[in-house]
């Protein structure tokens, strides 16, 4: 952990009221005698400014702002089986090197359950940030998980230049490597024709879990070569009204108007927001599944989760962060979900276009390439 220099009041009032929770607000100052009385965080935060604290307090100050964040935000990538030990074997390679100038080092886990791991640490630097966020130190846990036919690189994101970092990594493995090739893919929207890009979507909504049940889509994005902003917008709210219909009417999405209307049109989803209820508990969660595009690749996240409470007026939503452990295991299976759906598309697509195998292998180009901003 760093700190360069002295931060500023008005650093520290940013920091407390831009970047901070109320309750590690309160928390902060009161381990350190602080007792405010207020009402908003903008009280917390002018009050805190005043005082000067030691450098360790700065730095424990510092590790709350870099800290987990409320919600997890997933990505992976595919990995062939067989080529697992080929990825472990060149990332012993590098282990414990110091790579560039953020310092990035790999680090190589072996667990007690005979599964291993890989941690990608390195300084994220913003300049022109306040004191308090100018240097981040960044760790990145990669996680190796077998299925019964492929096997993946899970990693949660929480900071935007993550993914980037991953993907870095990887591709140096391949560059320092030749002898030792393992070939990664993604989801990879563009590898299916426009009739099973909304198939994706309209199998991922119809299929069934063993304790969430979808209730509302919330949120639709869709995709054309277009800059009517406009008539994308109204497009989007009359699918969403239209499939939210169909939902609840039991209809076949892919025979829906509007699903119909923009396949004949060559739209096709990019993200959808979905709200799901637990079948044991009063509990539900906001879950959302896009494909970026700067860079290019699939994110898959919950975006907002609590419990349902009976009120005067019906039922009251009361927002609660799940544990991030609890998060991942939510993800990671409506995550393999949507996967199955794909690979099945794409095989199935393969089966009908057999011109166009070469380009429609599942697992056989690098996703590990260089990546724009």
């Amino acid at each position: 952990m760093q700190l360069k220099r002295y931060p500023t009041k008005l650093s520290l009032k940013r920091a407390m009221k831009n970047y901070m929770n109320w309750t590690d607000v309160f928390e902060f100052l009161r381990e350190r005698g602080i007792l405010v009385s207020a009402v908003s965080k903008d009280d917390f935060a002018k009050t805190g400014m005043n005082f000067y604290f030691s450098r360790s307090t700065y730095l424990d100050l510092k590790q709350r702002l870099d800290g987990e964040i409320n919600y997890v935000k997933s990505s992976r990538y595919y990995i062939p089986k067989e080529k697992v030990d080929d990825l472990k074997e060149s990332l012993s390679v590098i282990t414990g090197n110091k790579i560039g100038s953020d310092n990035t080092k790999v680090t190589l886990i072996d667990k007690s359950d005979d599964t291993w791991e890989f941690q990608i640490n390195y300084i994220e630097s913003k300049p022109g940030m306040m004191s308090l966020l100018d240097e981040t130190e960044r760790q990145i846990s990669v996680t190796i998980n077998n299925h019964e036919t492929f096997s993946s690189l899970d990693f949660n994101l929480e900071s935007a230049n993550d993914h980037k970092k991953v993907n870095e990594i990887l591709t140096l493995l391949q560059n320092k490597n030749p002898d030792i090739q393992f070939s990664l893919s993604d989801i990879e929207l563009n590898k299916l024709s426009s009739k099973n890009k909304i198939a994706l979507f309209k199998q991922y909504f119809e299929s069934k879990n063993s304790e969430w049940e979808l209730k509302k889509i919330l949120k639709l994005k869709v995709n054309r070569h277009t800059k009517n902003l406009k008539s994308i917008q109204k497009l989007e709210q009359d699918l969403l009204q239209g499939i939210n219909s169909a939902l609840l009417d039991g209809e076949n999405l892919i025979e829906n108007q509007f699903v119909e209307n923009i396949t004949k049109k060559d739209f096709h989803f990019t993200m959808a927001s979905l709200r799901y209820d637990s079948k044991i508990t009063p509990e539900y969660i906001d879950f959302s599944i896009e494909f970026k595009s700067r860079p290019a690749r699939f994110e898959a996240k919950i975006i907002s989760s609590g419990e349902y409470e009976e009120a005067e007026n019906g039922m009251k939503e009361n927002k609660k962060t799940f544990k991030k452990d609890r998060q991942n295991i939510i993800i990671f299976e409506f995550q393999n979900e949507f996967y199955n759906i794909y690979k099945k598309l794409l095989l199935q697509q393969k089966e009908e276009t057999p011109e166009l195998s070469g380009l429609l292998e599942i697992v056989d180009e690098t996703a590990a390439s260089e990546e724009n901003e």
